[in-house]
């Protein structure tokens, strides 16, 4: 797949997308939209570029922001999981011990 520089650079706005957490979490059909590419190329695209999927970057980057959340603030469970862009509390904790190997309350300073 060859790239050209717009494609690069609609590539990066996705990412700094995906990174800005003040945002909900986009869904694929949105970020293929703010890039002018349809789904499929902009999947490849982005793991040509950075070595992983949407879905692997978008989730590291919530789960590194609700790690954040948890070690410097005190907000609830139920908080951090909906600011890193969870539905339900419990599906947030099921992701985080999946990911850090621990429930968020386990790692949570005492």
């Amino acid at each position: 797949m060859r790239l050209n520089r717009y494609d690069k650079e609609m590539l990066e706005l996705v990412r700094r997308r995906i990174e800005d957490m003040s945002l909900r979490p986009a869904r694929i059909a949105e970020l293929a939209l703010l890039a002018g590419m349809g789904e499929t190329k902009l999947k490849a695209a982005f793991k040509l570029t950075y070595g992983t999927t949407l879905h692997q970057y978008s989730l590291k980057q919530r789960m590194a922001y609700a790690k954040r959340l948890i070690d410097e603030d005190h907000k609830s469970l139920a908080q951090i999981a909906s600011l890193a862009g969870f539905s339900a509390t419990s599906n947030f904790i099921s992701a985080f011990k999946k990911y850090y190997g621990e429930t968020p309350g386990r790692t949570r300073p005492r």
